[in-house]
């Protein structure tokens, strides 16, 4: 039997030595939550960590990818007006259910786990390598996580149990023709009818919306009157019936058994999430930074399993009487594939423990706001907040467009073959492409964080990545050219203060920063672990070694002012405009 939990060595360091003292304590209310069958200590709760991983990655690895190919063939489709997903999609929708792994993160007492989210964004890892497709689902019991976050108390126990035993599939219902990304230029009308109660009506039509036959749909639309922005927007939930409707299924390059729909709305019965008014700015961004996440790791999971099915066909094809491995060009570029998986995983789990941090300690605000730790507490948590506004963003950004780039060279080295669907490694580049999409484009994410990072955003991500890198005298020169990078990062964040004033300056500038401080938060992460590995200190000092050319070229460009793309836009397209 495979294990895609055991087999990867990098995945097992990282969650080894990840921060579960500061997460987990705080998650389970300092362990007085036994009674509930939560675990009575750090010890008992990794155990209970460890054996949800191994039959993750157990279920990945035997049910879920040798099906992958099967799913893509076949993929979701409308079938009497009703959204049908793959058959090895049903099935393993039931091993998953059956595993009582459909409510990782959600409160015990509506049935979940509550887990972290650094346990949840592995299993996500862990699936996605296995097939991207079913990722999309299963991770869309997020939607739960959104309910019993913000939504009342009624509407909790009457909607988020279902979530929990995977009973009621979910949809993310938000964007629509006019109001991609621009979510507060969304038009779907809500109309209260019993506001007491928090019933609506809801009108209108969605695109893009994952899972659009699911049988609850949480929706952003336009609550109040006279409004044309945010401010006017509100969340709901809206159980499956006969005024919603998908009308279509879009063709899509990968993830063929991920529906995504154009839904209508006619008058559907909705009911109000949290509070009016705080539908995008609240809950739909939650709700978002926690998809991101999630796309970073099921960018990570699709490379991974493009990698190692790289490695063994290297080792297995030969060429001029010798394996292709043998070949320098061969090995250098299946070492920078691994590299870029690695830095990504890192990404994605400080991101994930900085994110269980901020739930943790909320939890506890709110159960002991009278704590003579309160203060701290929400000092903390304020800091924190800071750096997650960076992390999820920049996470997003990098881990995708590092793992398109793994897959990409995967698809070069099996050579014609990778071309051909019998590899599957062409199905690894055709999904892994959406990853820098969906969610928010590569251009979105750096774009929203520049201007964090130069008012002081990356001082505080510095001192968080920081917090655990030692000073391992074998390891001084990676520490000097990581301290190097911290610095020009930090000179190219200050230049950049000064001119964004300029119009345009800043954001034409921001995938240079964005990138500076990727490699810095990846260089700290694989210095943190390097003691503990020899194949990652093998690893951070040829990342840093790297990067240290990369962040003097990068410097270079965030400062040197030009603005060719401004001014000279016109002129140069001006043909295409005949």
């Amino acid at each position: 039997m495979g294990n895609f939990y055991r087999d990867n060595a990098d995945l097992r360091l990282v969650l080894g030595r990840a921060g579960w003292a500061r997460v987990v304590p705080f998650l389970e209310d300092e362990f007085r939550l036994a009674d509930e069958g939560g675990p009575s200590d750090l010890a008992e709760a990794r155990e209970m960590h460890d054996a949800v991983l191994e039959l993750v990655g157990e279920i990945a690895a035997d049910v879920v990818a040798p099906r992958a190919a099967e799913v893509d063939r076949e993929g979701a489709h409308l079938e009497g007006g009703r959204v049908r997903w793959a058959k090895a999609t049903e099935e393993q929708w039931a091993v998953l259910r059956e595993a009582g792994l459909l409510g990782v993160c959600i409160e015990r007492r509506f049935g979940g786990q509550n887990l972290p989210t650094l346990l949840y964004t592995a299993t996500v890892e862990l699936l996605s390598r296995g097939c991207a497709s079913l990722m999309n689902l299963y991770a869309l019991q997020g939607c739960g996580d959104i309910l019993q976050q913000f939504g009342s108390e009624a509407l909790k126990q009457r909607l988020v149990p279902g979530i929990a035993s995977g009973e009621t599939t979910c949809c993310m219902s938000l964007s629509e023709p006019n109001a991609g990304s621009a979510l507060g230029s969304v038009s779907t009308r809500a109309v209260p009818v019993d506001e007491a109660a928090g019933l609506w009506r809801l009108t209108g039509s969605k695109v893009f919306s994952t899972n659009g036959g699911g049988d609850l749909l949480l929706v952003l639309a336009r609550s109040e009157d006279g409004t044309a922005d945010a401010r006017g927007l509100s969340l709901f939930a809206v159980p499956r019936s006969e005024r919603v409707v998908v009308t279509k299924l879009e063709e899509k390059l990968g993830i063929h058994g991920s529906p995504t729909a154009v839904v209508n709305l006619d008058g559907a019965d909705a009911w109000l999430v949290g509070e009016r008014r705080r539908g995008l700015v609240t809950y739909v961004m939650s709700l978002i930074h926690g998809a991101r996440l999630e796309v970073a790791a099921q960018a990570v999971g699709i490379a991974q399993g493009a990698v190692a099915a790289t490695v063994r066909y290297v080792r297995e094809r030969r060429q001029f009487g010798r394996a292709i491995e043998d070949f320098a060009p061969v090995r250098q570029q299946v070492l920078e594939a691994e590299a870029r998986v690695q830095a990504g995983r890192a990404l994605v789990y400080a991101t994930a423990e900085v994110v269980d941090r901020i739930r943790g300690l909320a939890r506890m605000i709110a159960r002991r706001p009278d704590d003579a730790r309160a203060a701290a507490w929400r000092k903390e948590h304020e800091a924190l907040v800071t750096v997650e506004d960076v992390l999820t963003p920049l996470t997003k950004y990098a881990a995708a467009e590092w793992a398109n780039e793994a897959c990409y060279r995967a698809l070069q080295l099996h050579g014609g073959y990778g071309y051909c669907r019998e590899y599957g490694i062409e199905r690894n580049v055709r999904d892994v492409r959406v990853t820098n999409l969906y969610e928010g484009t590569s251009e979105i994410q750096v774009g929203g964080i520049a201007p964090l990072l130069v008012g002081g955003g990356f001082d505080a991500v510095v001192a968080e990545v920081m917090r655990d890198v030692g000073n391992d005298a074998a390891d001084a020169e990676a520490r000097r050219r990581l301290d190097a990078g911290i610095e020009a990062t930090r000179r190219a964040c200050g230049v950049l203060a000064e001119r964004a004033v300029e119009k345009g300056v800043l954001q034409l500038r921001s995938r240079a920063l964005a990138d500076m401080v990727a490699d810095v938060v990846v260089g700290a992460r694989f210095l943190a672990l390097a003691p503990y590995d020899k194949r990652k200190r093998v690893m951070a000092r040829s990342w840093l070694k790297e990067a240290e050319g990369r962040w003097t070229q990068r410097l270079a460009v965030a400062t040197d002012g030009d603005r060719t793309a401004l001014d000279a836009y016109e002129a140069v397209v001006a043909p295409y405009r005949a």
